[in-house]
């Protein structure tokens, strides 16, 4: 069984296991968000064009999709040793930023001066850039 101080000596002495835990709670809370109202997809798609196409089932379906990207990270953070979740969580950030700049650069359904559209994008893009950097701290770069 996995105690609590064990789960906080990992994150007090790890700070790329920190901010892979803070994206994770982050991304778990938003998506949970994303149930009650279509107002929270909307501030991420937030163009003109977007607005009538963001219904509460398609908040909600970014919603699940969200939580299921803060799960991974939240599992992670405690397992970052572990190559294929790392692979993973570093997946999970590829997916979102590409996601996201196909959103402003091609579809144009969000906005390139709002915050909520250009929060996701700066933290895939750092969280990933992280996961590289540190890499070679957690395995043997052949």
């Amino acid at each position: 069984m996995v105690s609590v101080s064990s789960l906080y000596s990992v994150l007090a002495n790890d700070y790329l296991a920190l901010a892979t835990f803070a994206v994770g709670v982050i991304a778990v809370i938003n998506g949970l968000k994303n149930y009650t109202s279509p107002i929270f997809a909307r501030r991420v798609y937030s163009a003109p064009e977007a607005l009538a196409l963001t219904t509460p089932l398609t908040g909600r379906l970014f919603g699940t999709w969200t939580i299921f990207s803060g799960i991974v990270r939240l599992y992670g953070a405690f397992h970052l040793t572990n190559r294929e979740l790392y692979h993973m969580i570093m997946a999970s950030y590829l997916v979102v930023f590409v996601h996201m700049i196909l959103e402003m650069m091609s579809y144009r359904t969000m906005k390139k001066s709002e915050f909520g559209s250009l929060s996701p994008i700066v933290v895939s893009a750092v969280g990933f850039g992280a996961m590289m950097w540190y890499y070679g701290e957690y395995f043997q770069v052949m």
